[in-house]
Formats: C-alpha cells, sequence, structure tokens
C-alpha cells in the first residue's frame, strides 16, 4: 500500500478521535463476566483498555493459550495439525531489476511433491514454489530512484515442537537446520529468477539483506 494512502487513513482516524498505540503489546484480553464477549485488553503494565471490538490478528493457537483464560478448547487446538511456516527476505537492490514485475509466483515444476516435502517432512522442498514481491513498482517511496526493493516469501515446514516426544517429531527435529535451510532456500531463490526470467549477476545487486523465519517469527 502506499505509504500516502497509509497517512491518508491515520489521518481521518485521529480526526476522529482515535488514538493510536503503535509497537504496544497485549498480556490478556479481557472478557464479560460470561466469558462470551471481549471487552478489552490489558498491557504488560497493568493497564487495562476497554473496547467496544476486539479485533486479535495474532495466531489462533497462540491466541487462545496466552492471550486468553485456560480452556479445553485452548487444549485442543494445541493437538490440531499445524499450517506451513515461511521464510521471507527482504532485499535492497542497487538497481532497477525490469525482468521483475510488482507480483510474481514461480512454481515448482512438481507442486505436489513440493507440498508433500512442507507437511508431511516440516522442511523447505527439493523444488520450492515462492512468491516476489516489488514494492518499488507501485510505491516510489519503497527505494531510491533508480533502485529497487524485493520481498520474497518462501512457504516451507512449520517448527517442530522439540518437547514432542514421538518419532516423528525426533525425525523432523533433525530435518529442521535452520541455517542449512536458509542458505538453500537463498540460494534456489536466486538461481531460480535469475534462471526463469534470464537475470544475470541479481545476487551481486543486493545490497543490504534481512530476513524472517519460524525461528525468528515464534
Amino acid at each position: 500500500m502506499d505509504l500516502q494512502v497509509i497517512e491518508g487513513i491515520v489521518n481521518v482516524g485521529q480526526r476522529l478521535g482515535v488514538d493510536y498505540r503503535l509497537s504496544t503489546p497485549i498480556s490478556s484480553i479481557l472478557l464479560s463476566p460470561d466469558g462470551k464477549t471481549a471487552k478489552g485488553v490489558t498491557l504488560p503494565s497493568g493497564e487495562t483498555v476497554e473496547a467496544d471490538i476486539v479485533l486479535v490478528n495474532a495466531d489462533l493457537v497462540y491466541a487462545y493459550n496466552n492471550l486468553l483464560p485456560k480452556s479445553s478448547y485452548a487444549k485442543t487446538l494445541n493437538k490440531k495439525p499445524a499450517s506451513c511456516s515461511s521464510l521471507s527476505f527482504y532485499w535492497a537492490m542497487d538497481r532497477v531489476i525490469p525482468e521483475l514485475s510488482a507480483h510474481n509466483i514461480f512454481l515448482a515444476e512438481h507442486y505436489q511433491e513440493s507440498f508433500d516435502d512442507i507437511f508431511e517432512k516440516h522442511t523447505m522442498p527439493a523444488e520450492p514454489s515462492f512468491y516476489v514481491n516489488v514494492p518499488s513498482r507501485i510505491d516510489r517511496t519503497a527505494a531510491p530512484e533508480g533502485k529497487d526493493a524485493i520481498v520474497v516469501l518462501l512457504p516451507i515446514g512449520h517448527l517442530v515442537d522439540k518437547d514432542g516426544d514421538g518419532k516423528e517429531d525426533e525425525l523432523n527435529q533433525k530435518e529442521q537446520d535452520w541455517e542449512k535451510i536458509i542458505s538453500k532456500a537463498r540460494k534456489v531463490v536466486i538461481q531460480t529468477m535469475e534462471k526463469r526470467l534470464g537475470i544475470k549477476g541479481f545476487e551481486a545487486c543486493i545490497v543490504s539483506e534481512s530476513m524472517h523465519t519460524p525461528m525468528s517469527c515464534k
């Protein structure tokens, strides 16, 4: 989204009396006496903020087990199969990469097998599918003039519980060597883009890099 659009939305909210609290964690969600309605939140300082509506964008399992009172439903959620996780690379480039548009999807040739790796082996597929976004295509503030900003999102297996006592968990823990997975993923993504789009010297154009992994986001 263009930053000017975001600023416009913020300004409208402020004119209507909205109080924005950025980077403010909460310790719990306040419930009505019957436990059926969210009435606000409690901050780590002990301060309570009442609200008519509470929107929770946190992971469902985390929210039920950490922000709401303990319940049998929360325990049930812990036993549900987890969805996939992801690796995200954020690259600042020293030039525009014209071969890329704002939205780019690279699908594995053996699509089904790649998802079997994610959901059964809980690791990175041998041939991954991934999405590449170039925000600088539609937002001039995303990168300096004549340069690009690139975001890569690559689905991989979810974190395996180290406290699990099943043989499958023990096997998958050995598979989840995150340093190795991240290094391999970066290499595969760059090679795939270079090969499919005919981009030459892509890696050398990366001047700054950051990333999010299942470990850094847990």
